[in-house]
């Protein structure tokens, strides 16, 4: 009751249940993006000034405060011992089957399907959405007018992201609408004088 007073989703689970699904979608994720961010301390910046918007992704959560995850992690060791050896097990795979296109194509399919696997927006199932890509410069306001003229088309934002440019002043940003809107979007947006990114 307190809960939902607070506007929270409930969710009711014995405790062994809950250890294990907290392994699997936010321990085990928070230890491998610690670990890959973790390997790059020692990788030199020539290397690092070709990272993109994957090596964010991947590595976004492991700036989390270390004294909370130190007490997470250990109080819940037990479900996470048992991911962690299934996902070193994979990863063993993996390493031994790198020379086969086949077995590698097969495994970015099964991470294609996790990903799918995931709830989408307001918890409901995933939707494949439609991107249209804009330049937009890093000055004051260039957002807001961007968002203005969405609306003003009518179009339904989705989801964004945005990722910068490293040598120029100006940022791309990522609009996920429904495909059927894509079209009147993106012309929309050329029409209006943006750059669209391919």
């Amino acid at each position: 009751g307190l809960a939902l007073s607070c506007g929270a989703r409930v969710e009711l689970m014995d405790p062994v249940e809950h250890d294990v699904a907290v392994a699997e979608v936010s321990h085990v994720p928070q230890i491998v993006s610690s670990l890959m961010a973790g390997n790059l301390a020692d990788v030199p910046r020539s290397h690092l000034m070709l990272s993109g918007q994957g090596v964010r992704d991947v590595t976004r959560i492991a700036a989390s405060d270390e004294t909370m995850w130190t007490q997470i992690i250990t109080a819940n060791r037990a479900a996470i011992q048992t991911q962690l050896a299934r996902l070193s097990s994979t990863l063993a795979d993996v390493e031994a089957h790198l020379d086969s296109p086949v077995a590698v194509a097969e495994f970015l399919r099964h991470g294609i399907a996790g990903t799918r696997g995931l709830p989408g927006k307001h918890g409901r199932s995933a939707l494949e959405w439609a991107h249209v890509v804009v330049e937009i410069p890093d000055s004051p306001g260039a957002l807001a007018k961007l968002f203005a003229q969405v609306e003003a088309v009518g179009v339904n934002v989705e989801d964004l992201e945005i990722e910068h440019d490293r040598d120029r002043e100006v940022g791309y940003i990522n609009v996920a609408v429904s495909p059927d809107q894509a079209g009147e979007l993106a012309q929309a947006m050329t029409d209006a004088g943006w750059t669209l990114k391919p």
